[in-house]
Order: structure tokens, then sequence, then C-alpha cells
């Protein structure tokens, strides 16, 4: 059972919406309803301190045509026709989130073959997703967890969690950002990355942790993380490799998490939601479509502004899919003083965004169909 969270930018409570109507000229017709729209803009304390550009997400009810490529509408809108009727239960008991079961997974709720796995130590490892080139990356489809974040430029980058399962090969691998300090500590992680810029690295060097942060930039090399060429997209890594090296390193510890909550009945209450879209940017979005015949979100990709396809992984030459999808609403503010990536001319620079994934705040979550 593998979970995708995606995180958008702060705004509004998704709870007080506006009404509007659904346009989406690519798909069967939906006829006008009064409908509530959902748009996330970044929360900006302070004028002198600049912040993310804001995602926007849209939940549909209505499943779109199985197309291979399809136009589709930018405008940010939710669609919440009636529930569907479902057998729940409010008496079932959680697992989670303080304790689990023996043998049980804290990432997924699931009971693993081997216990053993649950003794070694989480692997956060950072997979490209821009350029497009980079698409179908390898091993996302083995992660417990995979979270995708806003990078810079209007673009995504994904940390992908490692603990249940192995994956032979997992890329491209690419550099660390700012949320990497949080979502390793969160997990007990190790974190695996090609490098990262000098100001996440100071940031990194802070933790207690660092000895775990495996990258060229603190000196390993192939393996565990293998350079198959010159490009910064040519970085690939095996799990085995990575858990091999901690353990020579002797911090192959057994983590300690909790946090997470498993029910296998769905929870009463939801909206209908089979269709999720998140926009970062007018280049990086994604959609999210339910397949209920495996009761489970199927993940597509865009191509351009104006066409999205299926997203594969390269391993198992299918289509990547999650069964929980968390949405999750945290303030995006820009650091100044971490540079990401340098123009041409070497002064000027896309900064670093610290997505804040301390305290609380709103979210919305969609297993089963439902929103």
């Amino acid at each position: 059972m593998c979970t995708c969270l995606i995180l958008a930018a702060c705004g509004d409570d998704p709870e007080q919406v506006t009404p509007d109507i659904m346009k989406l000229p690519a798909y069967t017709a939906i006829a006008p309803t009064q409908t509530p729209t959902i748009e996330a803009q970044a929360i900006q304390e302070e004028k002198s301190v600049p912040t993310a550009p804001a995602a926007s997400i849209q939940i549909s009810a209505t499943a779109p045509p199985a197309l291979t490529s399809t136009a589709i509408s930018t405008n940010p809108t939710v669609t919440q026709p009636p529930s569907p009727t479902r057998t729940t239960s409010t008496t079932e008991d959680l697992i989670g989130p303080h304790t689990y079961p023996a043998g049980v997974n804290p990432l997924n709720g699931l009971p693993v073959a081997d216990i053993t796995v649950l003794q070694r130590r989480p692997l956060a490892i950072k997979v490209s997703n821009f350029p497009r080139t980079v698409r179908p990356q390898s091993g996302l489809a083995a992660a417990d967890l995979v979270w995708e974040h806003y990078a810079e430029g209007g673009t995504t980058r994904f940390t992908a969690i490692f603990y249940s399962k192995d994956s032979g090969r997992v890329g491209s691998i690419r550099s660390a950002r700012l949320i990497d300090t949080t979502l390793t500590e969160m997990f007990s992680g190790a974190l695996v990355a090609s490098g990262m810029s000098d100001g996440t690295l100071e940031r990194l060097q802070q933790k207690s942790w660092y000895p775990a942060v495996i990258t060229e930039s603190t000196g390993f090399g192939c393996p565990p993380i293998c350079r198959e060429g010159q490009s910064a997209n040519a970085v690939f890594a095996s799990t085995a490799d990575v858990w091999q090296t901690l353990s020579a390193l002797e911090i192959n510890t057994t983590p300690s998490i909790k946090g997470l909550a498993f029910q296998s009945i769905t929870p009463a209450g939801g909206g209908a939601g089979t269709r999720v879209r998140v926009d970062y940017s007018r280049e990086a979005y994604s959609e999210w479509r339910y397949n209920a015949a495996d009761s489970n979100y199927m993940r597509w990709a865009e191509t351009s502004p104006a066409e999205i396809v299926p997203h594969y992984d390269a391993n198992t030459g299918t289509q990547l899919t999650a069964e929980n999808i968390v949405i999750l609403f945290a303030n995006h503010v820009v650091d100044s003083n971490v540079p990401e990536d340098y123009a041409a001319d070497g002064i000027h620079a896309a900064f670093a965004t610290e997505i804040q994934l301390w305290g609380s705040g709103p979210a919305l979550i969609f297993r089963d169909g439902q929103a």
C-alpha cells in the first residue's frame, strides 16, 4: 500500500470555498452546478519575505475517459456531487498512531512477511521529476511513501521513503532540498541524494544524524550511489547497497516511527473524489484518477502545458499507483539565504523554498474514491 503525499502552498482553509462552475472541455460534459473552488495561495506574513508560487487543487467525482493523452483545463475547481453509499464502521480499531502490532509496517499499516525489514533504517531518496526527460523514473513503485514537493522554477521533486521493500535501481537521484532536513528526521531515516547546495549542507551538518547523509557531497561513491554519466540526472542507487553501507558504518539502526494511523474500512463523512489534479505551475501538474477495480489511484503527469499521459515506473513498466493520497497545505517561504541554482552569470539564482511541516494545518485525504 503506497501513499503519495503532496505538499501544496498554504492558503485559505479548503472548507471555506466559493461557488463556481466546473469547465472541463476535454472530458465528458458535466452539467453546470454550484461547485466549490479551491485555489491555494501562499501566505505572505511579511511583505519583505518572498513566498513560493501557490499550488491549485481540483477534485472531481466524474472519471474522464481512458485516453493515452488529453488536453485539460487548468481552471482549479472541486466538484462534489452526493457521496456514494458505502458500508462504513466507527468501531474498527485503529492501527497506530502511537504503537503498532509486532510485524506491522508503521508506514502503511500492513503486516510484513519478514519482520527483520522493520529493523533497518528507512531511506529518504531524492528522485528527480524535471526535466521531463528523466521520466519514467526507477523505483518509485517500491517506496512506502512518496512525497512530492515544490522545488524551484515552477517544478517539483520527490522524496521517496523506502523501508519495507527493496529496489535494485532508484533514480535518477538529484540533490536534496531544505524539506529533507525535516522529512528524513520524521522517519529516523538516512538521506540519499546526489548532493546539495551549501546552504542545505549547512543545515544538515547541524543534525545529529548527519553521518547518515549519503551523497557525493559527503564523500560517498559507487556503491552505494553510482554515477552513470556526467549529466545531473545520471545518478542511481540500489537500496540494498545503501543499507549495506549504513550497516558497515554501524548506523543502520531500527527506527522509532509513530504518527500514522490506519483503518481498513473507509471512514464515513467524506465526499466523492475520483479524480484529483494538483497544479504547481503551468509546467508542473499531475492527476490521480481512481481505479475502482483495484481500489487505487493511478498517476498521470504532464508532457506539456496542455497534455497529460500515464506516469510509469521504469523498473516495472506499470503505471504508478497509490491507495492513499494526502494533500498537505503547508506554509512555503523562500529563503533568500540559500541559493539552489545559479544563472549563467553566476550572480542571479533561484532560492530555496522552506516548506514548513511543523505545527498544524488543513489537509485533503483521498482513498477508495472518496475525499
